[in-house]
């Protein structure tokens, strides 16, 4: 569903990963049918009518991001920024959560940094699932030749249990296919996953101060 012009870029694992895409928006189909129905059951309802409308122009938006092809170089706190953005905003109690990223200015070239964003929707989908509230944290910088991403977040007390997912299995299983790691830490009301992937020389140039956004 996500498109790439190299489909080698995660091996056979990228069909699982189509598989639990297609699984989350038949999900949110399902929701707004499930609105629609509402409407027609209750009449006229412009706010029902609203949300639904909302929640199908949302995730038409993450769609587009994630299918839209990468520049020759791609600044990665930037392209995180945007991501956590529409996750976020996808979200019906959106204004619930927020997403704080602190990123040395790195620099992917396209591959990898396809590679990154598909990684990191499914840990933010996973992250949003699990929380009522509060602050996803994101820290990204490149040491001993490796992308390190750390993300973390609370947990509501209703929450399944983290870390336990298809999800998190798949995106196992890609970080795999580049040689990465992956880590996973959780206590009662938090969440973190660790992961690192390998860049080439020049593949991942950090340069100047570190940020926020």
């Amino acid at each position: 569903m996500f498109c790439t012009d190299d489909e080698t870029d995660f091996g056979g694992t990228a069909e699982l990963m189509v598989h639990e895409l297609r699984h989350r928006f038949a999900n949110e189909l399902a929701s707004t049918l499930a609105t629609l129905h509402m409407v027609k059951a209750r009449g006229p309802d412009d706010a029902l009518i609203a949300t639904a409308i909302q929640r199908v122009e949302a995730q038409a938006r993450i769609l587009r991001f994630m299918c839209e092809p990468l520049p020759a170089k791609t600044r990665v706190a930037e392209m995180l920024g945007k991501l956590c953005h529409l996750i976020i905003r996808s979200r019906p109690d959106g204004e619930r959560v927020v997403a704080r990223i602190i990123a040395s200015d790195v620099m992917l070239d396209h591959k990898r940094a396809r590679q990154l964003k598909t990684i990191v929707f499914e840990l933010l989908t996973n992250a949003c699932k699990h929380m009522d509230r509060g602050t996803i944290r994101i820290f990204v910088q490149v040491r001993d030749d490796r992308l390190r991403v750390t993300i973390s977040n609370p947990v509501g007390r209703s929450s399944a249990q983290p870390g336990s997912g298809t999800g998190l299995d798949t995106v196992r299983a890609l970080i795999a296919q580049v040689n990465g790691h992956f880590q996973v830490a959780h206590g009662p009301r938090s969440f973190r996953c660790m992961i690192g992937i390998p860049v080439k020389t020049g593949s991942g140039v950090p340069c100047g101060n570190d940020g926020a956004q």
